[in-house]
């Protein structure tokens, strides 16, 4: 009741913000029209052409001009630009976002994100699979909160749409080439126009390339972090006749690039008195008997240290999508959107920050398998009740499979253990039912409404082996754990050990295996849902919008993929739910010069998923994915546009996201192995950062009637937050003591750009992070080590691009 009462007060805030901004603005137009308006943005965030401005959603909007011009290359730039967007470098490759709070980090290629993106309208379900999507790239739309109306996948954190350049009537052409610090080489070209009558094309490509920007602490001369990367579309648009559009839609990329090699900067010894190569608790020599010690890394951005002949990578990615729209009888539109993506992963990692074997990877791989179709039909948009039914269907098969080496740890030492292999085979079926509705019962006043259904079947394999003579970690489990019952240990067999119990804490057979045997983990489980929305829209005139709406949405339940010594590791995680309440405004203001969007919104957030650990006897800690029973997420968004000359744009945003953990026990990667459980009620929401600004200027002054200069600033900031839930508190054992070593502090980093341009070709020069801030947006616990990931120091270059309109 509390939380309700609350929401309302926010719904009347905003109400009064509403009504008195409309009335500044009627005054200020009535001493005159300003030549200097902002130009109108189109979206299909409701899978319709819309003003962005008539859409009762919080959606930002990128052109791809704005991207390029601001170099917003990776999903790491895009968080910059997008308030309430963060990004953290997986040390699994996956990226993590996070909006609003929402979002999902995990290490298995199979984990369904909380932050779902699409590229035109088909759907990248893995985090993996976007890692390379930002090319000739129309716009990207970043809707926030729970989404699952309109989209085939469901997600609690929101939605992020690229919408691609598509294929002109008439010939055009581009290209740009970037040269820039470290060696760095872009070069990116398209070339559209008409093949017929009937048939057009738009065909763009990028090759990316550069030196390796970290440097190794233990080996001189040595890099990591270098680029290789090869990315193209094709688009077919086919117009046969006047109701009749098909688009084909043709992705691919290869990435060899080499993984980003993490920072060590903290011990935390899982077996003391085992570990022979790392420091002591002192941080002095001897280390236990080895010299010379290795040092914490130096705190700048290109200092790190990996295993010689690690990081490596070899990924590729295709996709094609099929997209039909049939006019019919009665101004109604079938939709059909048929998509299949292929993604292989063939990776080798260093997770330890160390030339040593703590944690390695000597190969992960994988691949994903998606075949989606959806079909909707949908009336007249002119409409004033304007409605959309559908149902969708998709199948995804994934598989990973990866070499871990833990010679070094002193896991590895007290055990006489080295290396093991970890497999898991996954399959995901989902079919869901939908419908849309929007309905104008007054000509200023429109209600929204919209439901899923969904029903998802996923079923998993995994297995722990030892393929290593002399086998030691097989023999640990066939002999000392399963007391020989099992037999001796055979090369390959799976080793991870049921220990499921059930509600009196007593062992069960599991998979077919008996209590306290090791053996092949198989399950599958069935669950479904009904994701909704419903709101109301009042424009009370033409440059006002004011909105209120509540939507449920779900994240599908997954099966863990990680190297497990137990069945309970590999158990099924169930489907997370968030239920938001958000009311909003968006004003245009000054004779259509000023932008100002603003939303409050309030998130009771159940089930959430998130990455945890379990203490395990011999191996410490071990990852494990739990969910959280409550936690819940208020904030407030601020977004200005405004253009006071012709000549002069300003724009920036502002967020507050309160996140937090309302209710939940367990054991966090800050204590150590030998930690109780602990109730973490009340701690931060890690990847949240508490406030983050985004300022941008920019200013063209005209040199002649064909030809401008121009220059243009942005400075964005996050505030401080943790990588881990407890990540306040170090492990009682860790060194070196004081600063939280799981925080990632907030940090500020400004860009700044100037050129000259015509309606043709541009020059620009440009510069990110130009204060060489050293600044990381993660930090991961392995085995003995404590690691953090570094954003990039500052970089610089010329662009030169050149277009045939």
């Amino acid at each position: 009741m509390a939380q309700t009462f609350r929401l309302l007060r926010f719904a009347a805030l905003l109400v009064g913000i509403g009504g008195l901004l409309p009335s500044l603005a009627v005054a200020a137009e009535s001493e005159g029209a300003n030549t200097s308006q902002l130009q109108e943005i189109i979206v299909t965030a409701q899978k319709r052409e819309q003003s962005l401005n008539d859409v009762g959603l919080t959606v930002n909007a990128l052109s791809g001009d704005f991207m390029a011009a601001r170099q917003v290359n990776t999903l790491a730039d895009l968080a910059q630009a997008v308030p309430s967007l963060t990004f953290a470098q997986s040390p699994w490759g996956p990226p993590v976002l996070t909006l609003r709070g929402v979002g999902f980090s995990a290490a298995a290629l199979s984990a369904s994100p909380a932050v779902t993106a699409y590229v035109d309208q088909a759907p990248l379900s893995f985090p993996m699979l976007s890692s390379h999507v930002n090319l000739d790239l129309e716009r990207v739309e970043v809707l926030n909160g729970p989404q699952g109306t309109l989209f085939g996948q469901n997600s609690t954190g929101g939605a992020i749409n690229f919408i691609a350049a598509k294929p002109t009537d008439h010939f055009a052409a581009g290209a740009s080439i970037t040269y820039g610090r470290f060696n760095s080489f872009n070069q990116e070209a398209f070339v559209s126009g008409p093949l017929s009558d009937s048939l057009s094309a738009r065909f763009a490509e990028r090759t990316e390339t550069a030196d390796g920007w970290q440097r190794s602490n233990s080996r001189p001369g040595d890099s990591n972090g270098s680029v290789n990367n090869h990315i193209g579309r094709l688009i077919l648009d086919f117009h046969p006749s006047d109701g009749v559009k098909v688009q084909l839609n043709l992705n691919g990329w290869k990435d060899e690039s080499q993984p980003l090699a993490a920072q060590f900067i903290g011990i935390n010894i899982q077996h003391p008195g085992n570990s022979p190569t790392l420091i002591d608790p002192t941080g002095k020599p001897p280390c236990q008997g080895v010299s010379p010690c290795p040092p914490f890394s130096p705190l700048n951005p290109q200092a790190a240290d990996w295993t010689a002949g690690l990081p490596r990578r070899d990924n590729s990615f295709y996709q094609a999508t099929l997209i039909g729209d049939f006019k019919l009888p009665g101004e109604l539109t079938l939709s059909s959107i048929s998509g299949y993506t292929k993604f292989r992963r063939d990776e080798a990692e260093d997770y330890d920050g160390l030339p040593d074997q703590i944690q390695d990877y000597a190969y992960n791989r994988g691949q994903i398998t998606t075949f989606s179709q959806e079909l909707r039909l949908a009336n007249d948009t002119k409409n004033p009740f304007r409605w959309v039914v559908g149902a969708n269907y998709e199948r995804d098969t994934v598989d990973q499979f990866y070499n871990f080496h833990y010679n070094d740890s002193s896991t590895g030492v007290a055990f006489g253990l080295g290396q093991n292999l970890f497999s898991a085979e996954q399959v995901n079926r989902t079919t869901a039912g939908f419908g849309n509705v929007e309905f104008d019962v007054a000509p200023t006043v429109t209600l929204t409404g919209g439901a899923r259904y969904t029903d998802a079947k996923i079923s998993t394999v995994n297995c722990g082996s030892d393929n290593t003579p002399p086998y030691n970690i097989g023999g640990l489990f066939y002999g000392f754990f399963a007391g020989g019952k099992s037999g001796p240990y055979v090369p390959g067999d799976c080793f991870p050990i049921n220990d499921v119990k059930d509600s009196n804490k007593v062992g069960i057979t599991y998979s077919g295996i008996a209590p306290g045997q090791p053996g092949l983990f198989v399950d599958s489980f069935d669950q479904h849902n009904v994701s909704w929305r419903g709101g109301i829209d009042w424009k009370p005139d033409p440059g006002t919008l004011l909105y209120f709406n509540i939507s449920k949405g779900f994240k599908a339940g997954v099966f863990p993929t990680t190297g497990a010594s137990g069945f309970s590791q590999y158990l099924a995680v169930k489907q997370e739910s968030l239920l938001a309440f958000e009311p909003g405004f968006k004003l245009t203001l000054l004779d259509k010069t000023l932008q100002l969007n603003g939303a409050l919104y309030y998130y009771d957030y159940k089930d959430k998923q998130i990455q945890s650990r379990v203490n395990d006897l011999f191996f410490g800690q071990l990852d494990v994915v739990q969910n959280i029973p409550k936690s819940s997420v208020r904030g407030a968004e601020l977004e200005l546009v405004y253009r006071p000359i012709t000549e002069l744009t300003l724009s920036g945003s502002l967020s507050y996201i309160d996140a937090k953990i309302d209710r939940f026990t367990g054991i966090s990667a800050a204590s150590n192995v030998a930690s109780v459980i602990t109730d973490f009620g009340g701690t931060q929401m890690p990847y949240t950062a508490k406030y983050q600004f985004n300022l941008n200027g920019d200013y063209v002054v005209p040199v002649n009637g064909s030809m401008n200069t121009f220059v243009g600033s942005t400075v964005s900031y996050r505030s401080s937050t943790n990588a881990i839930i407890g990540g306040d508190v170090n492990p009682p054992n860790a060194t070196p003591v004081g600063a939280p070593l799981f925080r990632i502090d907030a940090y500020t980093l400004v860009d700044l750009r100037l050129g000259l341009e015509s309606d043709k070709w541009r020059v620009a020069l440009w510069g990110k992070n130009i204060f060489n801030k050293y600044y990381w947006n993660n930090v991961n616990s392995s085995f003995d080590v404590i690691v953090r990931y570094a954003g990039m120091p500052a970089t610089y270059g010329i662009t030169a691009s050149y277009k045939v309109k």
